[in-house]
């Protein structure tokens, strides 16, 4: 089971990646019509460098944590990113786990490669995925107490998940199917006012999906910090601070 749920993620973290550098869009170009460019608000975040600190709760019970910190070097950006969470899986017992990773982006934020690790603690186990170039490969590394399951490199394209599904023996048609059938999300973003701690204050708020029923809401602070997340998946993350 545990090995099935690493290879979920893997494929998952594959589709996630090969849709960021095909359809998420965020160049100021591209979002004229809204009242704030979302590219305004990720540069916000990287000139001002806050560290964002938030607890995850579900069904209004703390589960883990995530910390975000962006970073701005000369023509790179990059932002980082850990945490854990106690993770319900049907079948199974509670899983603890945690995670680091990295995702590097150019000066007009596109992405240039990155880096995910994540370690269940119960079952011992720990996957690497790194992405050294954009577009190019990833490489997964997959152990289990001392034993390596799995290291291998994968092309992101048809032919690198055709080899991915063999080595994994896990069946990644639907996936593909999905990602075929399933329209790029719709972003807007915007600057209104929220209710954070008993406070009404001036945020950015992201709205990710179709108009009535968002998949997705992340509030940011005027200095670019996350105050507030609100996920399809019963998870909700709300800042420390």
């Amino acid at each position: 089971m545990v090995y099935r749920i690493f290879a979920v993620l893997i494929v998952g973290f594959w589709l996630v990646m090969t849709g960021l550098l095909v359809r998420l869009e965020i160049a100021p170009e591209k979002s004229a019509v809204l009242d704030v460019p979302v590219a305004h608000i990720f540069r916000t975040m990287f000139a001002h460098g806050q560290q964002s600190l938030l607890d995850i709760t579900e069904n209004g019970l703390p589960v883990g944590s995530l910390v975000l910190t962006p970073k701005a070097e000369a023509d790179e950006r990059s932002l980082g990113f850990s945490g854990t969470l106690w993770l319900r899986v049907p079948g199974m017992v509670k899983q603890r786990m945690s995670w680091e990773g990295l995702v590097k982006l150019d000066r007009a934020l596109r992405l240039t490669g990155g880096q995910f690790e994540l370690n269940v603690v119960e079952s011992r186990s720990h996957l690497v995925l790194t992405m050294p170039k954009a577009g190019e490969s990833l490489h997964c590394e997959l152990t289990q107490g001392n034993a390596r399951i799995l290291d291998t490199e994968i092309t992101v394209d048809a032919a690198g998940l055709a080899r991915a599904q063999k080595e994994l023996g896990f069946d990644v048609s639907p996936f593909l199917a999905a990602q075929k059938n399933v329209s790029a999300p719709q972003i807007v973003s915007r600057q209104t006012e929220h209710l954070f701690h008993g406070e009404k204050i001036s945020v950015f708020q992201i709205t990710i999906g179709p108009p009535g029923s968002a998949l997705a809401e992340i509030y940011f602070s005027q200095l670019g910090q996350v105050l507030e997340a609100r996920t399809p998946f019963g998870y909700t993350l709300l800042s420390q601070d």
